[in-house]
């Protein structure tokens, strides 16, 4: 799942970059009170014939026993979860992809 963000300034191989995505994808959900996400806040260049992504961070996101419960097991809520864990903001109108 991706989707827009803000823009976040990211110290990356001795220069500062911005962050415009936001990458999750669950890699581990026992299914009954805890699940882990890998995040990634990319780069992303759309003014090239082939856009370009590339990674900013990384890092694993975990949903423990304590929020479990409330999560509806929809991608909107989970993006938005892990989007306040990372204090991101997304684009206003932005879908998730």
């Amino acid at each position: 799942m991706e989707k827009a963000i803000n823009p976040v300034s990211i110290w990356s191989n001795g220069k500062s970059e911005n962050a415009n995505l936001f990458s999750m994808i669950s890699i581990s959900d026992n299914l009954l009170d805890t699940a882990t996400f890998y995040y990634q806040l990319l780069a992303v260049d759309a003014t090239q014939e082939q856009p370009t992504q590339v990674q900013l961070a990384q890092g694993n996101l975990t949903l423990g026993p304590d929020e479990y419960p409330t999560w509806d097991g929809s991608n909107d809520w989970i993006m938005n979860w892990g989007a306040t864990q990372l204090n991101l903001t997304f684009v206003p109108g932005a879908e998730i992809v």
